[in-house]
């Protein structure tokens, strides 16, 4: 028995060494997740396992007069957490992170901490910021280790909240889960379209379905999409090509619909290391088998592709629908002497310039003397589109911005 305790005891500093030393070195997998995925991540069978985060809002709803009891709750629970007294500290702390993000806005560089199975270890005061801010996505750390954590509802009860404010906490978390069950994107590709509408009714199985939307393309248009849309995901360029070929007889068309799943159910895919909804990836799995019958010389998922979760269904979205005001960008031209090149290339939309195409290049010929100029005034507007990352690159004949997540270049 002493020889198990002191196993155990040792194995438990050679672990925190190894935690430590992985957070001091950052050897943790950087990305960015949707603030919806976290908190539904957080969620069992409707149940919200972070109620720390509803707490951490309800203070900030204090703090811009929406509520009159968010801090004394803040307070009770970090007393709580570490020890009486550490409240007045952690409330001017706190107060000092919203100061900051009304004067300067959420700093991407400031990631939130996820274990290995994307468990919270640290952030829940930026999750409620972000919650409470509108902010979709935020950066995360995540790392390779296991650190659960629990602040169910329950360790509020057992530690002296009153049956009040447990009422409080929970109408809370009820709201802001159905406040951000944002709908997922599903994709049917071109030789499942006409199945749509049956497909659609089989989808209503598993949520509601609440926009549907047809698109036409011409062939290298289609294309560029559906690499775009694939672009995000964890499958190898081949095997994307070979999906292609085998869509290549059907006409280019696509039907988006966004599908919101009551509880989504998450679990680690460990290929990505992001969540992945297991209500969707029963839909994608039923449905496929169900009509791959149908369809002619059927390659692997080639009838319907279903986001993992909310981040993806976003980018879709926006891959789908450009939301990049191309317009407002050729006003800036008008003050220069240029010329548009290959815009009678065949994927250029017939939009253009009101749409631009997704995955290629809109090419700006002007003078060499006005190429700074006009490189400082896109960039100003490129910033705008804060959920896209901007990427310069100068070469010697020109400069190329690139506008990475909706995977649409804009070179001069």
């Amino acid at each position: 028995m002493m020889l198990r305790k002191l196993f155990s005891k040792v194995k438990r500093k050679v672990e925190s060494k190894i935690k430590k030393w992985e957070l001091d070195n950052k050897k943790y997998k950087t990305t960015e997740m949707s603030v919806a995925d976290l908190l539904h991540i957080h969620t069992r069978n409707g149940e919200l396992l972070r109620c720390d985060i509803v707490v951490r809002y309800l203070a900030i709803e204090e703090n811009y007069g929406k509520n009159d009891y968010g801090f004394s709750l803040y307070a009770k629970m970090q007393n709580a957490r570490k020890n009486y007294g550490y409240a007045d500290t952690a409330i001017e702390q706190f107060k000092e992170l919203m100061k900051s993000y009304e004067e300067v806005g959420y700093d991407k560089e400031s990631g939130i901490l996820l274990d290995r199975n994307l468990g919270l270890i640290d952030g829940s005061h930026r999750i409620a910021m972000a919650l409470y801010y509108g902010i979709d996505n935020i950066t995360v750390n995540i790392t390779s280790f296991d650190h659960p954590i629990d602040y169910k509802i329950d360790w509020f009860i057992m530690n002296g909240f009153t049956t009040d404010e447990v009422k409080l906490i929970t109408q809370k978390y009820k709201e802001l889960l159905k406040k951000n069950n944002k709908p997922f994107s599903c994709v049917i590709w071109s030789p499942a379209v006409e199945y749509a509408n049956d497909i659609i009714e089989d989808l209503k199985v598993y949520g509601e379905v609440v926009r549907v939307k047809e698109y036409e393309f011409k062939q290298e248009q289609y294309e560029n999409i559906v690499r775009a849309i694939y672009k995000i995901d964890d499958i190898e360029s081949w095997k994307v090509d070979k999906k292609l070929e085998h869509m290549r007889e059907c006409n280019p068309g696509i039907v988006e619909i966004d599908v919101r799943f009551s509880d989504p159910q998450y679990r680690l895919k460990r290929v990505t290391g992001l969540p992945l909804s297991t209500v969707g990836e029963r839909a994608k799995s039923a449905l496929r088998t169900k009509y791959k019958s149908l369809i002619t010389d059927y390659y692997f998922d080639i009838i319907l592709h279903i986001a993992d979760n909310i981040y993806q269904s976003d980018y879709m979205r926006e891959v789908l629908d450009n939301q990049i005001v191309f317009t407002e960008m050729i006003n800036v031209f008008e003050k220069y002497d240029y010329a548009f090149a290959k815009t009678d290339v065949p994927y250029m939309p017939d939009s253009f310039p009101d749409k631009v195409p997704v995955g290629k290049d809109v090419d700006v010929l002007l003078r060499r003397e006005d190429v700074d100029s006009l490189k400082r005034e896109i960039m100003d507007i490129c910033k705008k589109y804060d959920k896209y990352y901007i990427v310069v690159k100068e070469t010697d004949t020109g400069v190329q911005i690139r506008m990475n997540g909706g995977y649409t270049d804009l070179s001069c």
